[in-house]
């Protein structure tokens, strides 16, 4: 499959296309929206692959056409700068939609293995119509990577199931 990456950070861009690439598709890396939309037009014949911040993006986009009035999110701390990304591309979303800034609050864990928890513990105090969690683990050369986000979207599931409310991540 050929896929285009959208992405402008000069570390998160190339480590998206290798990814794509090690899996065995066909990446291009554009470094801003014009570009691709340009390409798109253009007849540009694959996939756009999301980054982090567009996934985000989604995320919220989701919960605010879905006329949620008060959202809880809880970022990971860990690859934080990143997350901050995620962070303020949610947020921008949120109030892009309509969303009031007052009804978007933010908590945050430690890492990405920690995000049920915290949802948890939002989604369990009534106050919120929806939870968003964001947070990264990053594939290393370890089996590290499957333990985590497996656990993490496992965990999230259940809470979700538990508390009888949307859990997106």
């Amino acid at each position: 499959m050929q896929i285009l990456v959208v992405e402008d950070d000069p570390v998160i861009g190339p480590a998206v296309r290798r990814g794509f690439q090690e899996a065995g598709h066909l990446c291009e890396l554009v470094t801003n929206g014009i570009e691709a939309t340009s390409r798109a037009i253009a007849g540009f014949g694959g996939a756009f692959g999301p980054t982090l911040h567009d996934a985000a993006r989604i995320a919220v986009g989701l919960a605010a056409a879905a006329g949620f009035a008060f959202l809880g999110v809880v970022a990971a701390r860990f690859n934080e700068r990143i997350v901050a990304r995620m962070l303020d591309s949610a947020s921008d979303t949120w109030q892009r939609m309509g969303g009031d800034p007052r009804s978007f609050a933010v908590h945050d864990v430690p890492g990405a293995y920690e995000l049920p928890f915290g949802c948890r513990r939002l989604a369990r105090s009534g106050d919120y119509d929806a939870i968003v969690a964001l947070g990264c683990i990053i594939r290393g050369d370890t089996p590290h990577f499957e333990y985590v986000a497996g656990e993490c979207a496992r965990g999230l599931m259940a809470v979700g199931l538990e508390v009888d409310i949307p859990v997106i991540f």
